[in-house]
């Protein structure tokens, strides 16, 4: 996760528990990472949709990166305000 951090990288991600994050993320603020780049991090990853076999968890993390691209919750379309499709990219 380090060298993520010097990088223009939009999605930065840790698997693991809850517990496995919390732990993680202490070794970093001992390592000396700032709140800023900790802030970066997501971990758990996914959005919570139940995921119990690898291929639901890989899902789950597409549509947790999908849903940042467009700056979206990643919540149900039935409590969405607005558009409910996201705003292309342009140049990338």
């Amino acid at each position: 996760l380090l060298g993520t951090l010097d990088t223009h990288a939009r999605y930065i991600g840790a698997v693991g528990s809850r517990k496995t994050n919390a732990d993680r993320r202490q070794r970093l603020i001992d390592a000396g990472v700032s709140e800023a780049s900790m802030a970066r991090i997501r971990g758990p990853i996914g959005l919570d949709i139940g995921a119990d076999t690898p291929e639901e968890m890989a899902i789950s993390i597409l549509a947790e990166i999908i849903a940042m691209r467009h700056g979206r919750e990643g919540g149900p379309l039935t409590r969405a305000t607005g558009n409910i499709r996201g705003e292309r990219e342009t140049g990338a």
